[in-house]
């Protein structure tokens, strides 16, 4: 039921029959009405407005037909009929075939494919269908044409089937690693696999191993320069080789190096160590140890010895050698005839001649001379003291020259057991 509420006064009693005028409705007013209803009426004749059901309005609607828009007409259910133009529910003609052109498709073979034949529909065979598409080109995409089988063909960008490389056969002899031999495969004798790891590399007499830098420069290289020779270098850029006993990260390590880097043109062997590390000690382990100076071939120019019954040489420019011989408990200083203890004038010994020199002057004889083995051409200065000397300048079992500068006096001084003898020069 629709309840209107209103709040005009009129003049006319409010007895249910009595219009409200369309200038006395205000926001006085409401409508009430129960939910899912549309106002209408479906009682034949004039009368009030009533409350319609869904069903009570579609009843009401008009159905669609060739001219006007509307509702559907019921179906009466089915899978067979379609709504017709006309309004109505029908079966389309062919019994639910499609009609194209004037050909009606009611049926056809499982898997056949449909074409236009000369403006009505025909039918293809899968074979048939296949045969009328087109092969693909270099430019157009399209079918595959027939391979003729077996494992050796491969289908080629210009859609032929041909042999790849070599045939498809591995050139060369079992295991070895494929390359392109003239457009054929062919096997490198020098390089093998057994499909997991490199089982043989070898390298030609004159090829480098190399390493990049990242950027397309190979900046460390390994090559054979002889028999039994490996050698690391590069043109004319100082090398360094590292052997590590430890490494976190480059900046924390300890190695050995073996280098022409730590010093320009210096050969340096040695330990390093950084950050954490530790620098360690380095043996040297050999029956015979021998260093050379620079451009010396002989044990006698510029060389340093260790041999294995404990004796060390140290050799000579100047012809001999220096023996430091630990083969017994008391070692011994050796120099060889010819040798000589010498001394330069020059603050610098690096290359300078003796001008002073204590050398064999024969057995049991010492000489003191001008640097050359054997001359006694030298002089030895004398000690001076103000004051006699005492046992305290001149140790018990030694002699010595002293000049007294106060008694104006040069005597020569033994000390005999704690006893001064002397022996005055005039």
């Amino acid at each position: 039921m629709v309840s209107v509420t209103h709040s005009t006064v009129v003049a006319v009693p409010d007895d249910g029959t009595s219009p409200v005028g369309s200038d006395e409705w205000n926001a006085g007013h409401s409508l009430s009405m129960a939910t899912a209803r549309i106002l209408g009426r479906t009682t034949a004749g004039t009368g009030t407005i009533e409350e319609l059901t869904g069903t009570q309005t579609t009843a009401m609607l008009d159905a669609v037909t060739s001219s006007l828009k509307g509702l559907a007409p019921a179906s009466g259910g089915g899978t067979t009929n379609f709504l017709r133009a006309d309004a109505t529910w029908a079966a389309p003609p062919g019994g639910g075939g499609i009609t194209i052109g004037t050909t009606t498709i009611t049926s056809g073979a499982t898997g056949a494919f449909l074409y236009d034949n000369a403006g009505v529909v025909g039918e293809r065979t899968a074979a048939q269908a296949t045969a009328a598409l087109n092969l693909f080109s270099s430019s157009l995409q399209g079918l595959v044409p027939s391979s003729g089988g077996g494992t050796t063909n491969f289908l080629r960008a210009d859609g032929n089937w041909a042999a790849a490389g070599g045939g498809g056969t591995p050139g060369g002899s079992n295991t070895q690693v494929q390359y392109n031999n003239s457009s054929a495969f062919g096997g490198i004798t020098n390089l093998t696999s057994d499909g997991t790891n490199v089982t043989a590399l070898r390298m030609g007499s004159t090829i480098s191993h190399d390493w990049d830098n990242g950027s397309g420069t190979a900046d460390v290289k390994l090559f054979r320069d002889a028999a039994a020779i490996l050698a690391q270098r590069n043109s004319t850029t100082a090398q360094t080789f590292r052997c590590y006993n430890t490494y976190t990260d480059a900046s924390n390590y300890e190695r050995a190096v073996l280098d022409w880097t730590t010093t320009a043109n210096t050969l340096t062997f040695g330990t390093q160590a950084l950050g954490t590390g530790t620098q360690r000690a380095m043996a040297i382990s050999s029956l015979n140890f021998t260093v050379s100076a620079a451009g010396q071939t002989t044990w006698a120019q510029g060389m340093i010895s260790l041999v294995d019954d404990g004796r060390f040489t140290i050799g000579v420019y100047n012809g001999g050698a220096i023996f430091i011989d630990a083969r017994t408990a008391a070692s011994n200083i050796i120099g060889g005839s010819g040798s000589a203890i010498g001394f330069s004038s020059s603050a610098s010994a690096a290359g300078a001649a003796p001008d002073t020199a204590m050398s064999r002057s024969a057995a049991a004889v010492v000489a003191f001379g001008n640097g050359t083995a054997g001359d006694a051409s030298a002089c030895i200065k004398a000690k001076t003291k103000a004051g006699a000397p005492t046992t305290s300048d001149v140790p018990a079992g030694t002699w010595a020259l002293i000049r007294d500068t106060s008694g104006a006096t040069t005597k020569l001084y033994y000390n005999n057991a704690g006893t001064l003898m002397t022996v005055a020069l005039t």
